[in-house]
């Protein structure tokens, strides 16, 4: 549930305009789709390179096996992040 002042920000023209313009400046930079994926594909290679993959699998006795619970799980997060982000995008660009 949403606060009760939260309608009143996005009656405000200056708060969604500034929230667009924001947003517009990050999804241009930190929040572009380059930079998010990047990220997870740096923290993906770490951990993989590591071997913490794998331990994390050993410890914690998955019953498909490290590559495949490991790739489905990143696949799942990457496919979220993604319609995500196109939600966000479509929803403040409708400001």
């Amino acid at each position: 549930m949403l606060p009760f002042w939260w309608d009143r920000f996005l009656d405000d023209p200056l708060f969604t305009s500034t929230v667009k313009t924001r947003w517009n400046e990050l999804r241009n930079g930190a929040l572009s789709d380059a930079a998010i994926f990047g990220l997870i594909d740096d923290t993906e290679y770490r951990l993989s390179s590591t071997g913490a993959i794998d331990r994390n699998y050993n410890r914690w006795k998955t019953e498909n096996g490290n590559t495949v619970n490991h790739i489905s799980e990143v696949n799942f997060l990457r496919n979220y992040i993604e319609q995500r982000l196109a939600w966000m995008d479509s929803e403040i660009g409708a400001w």
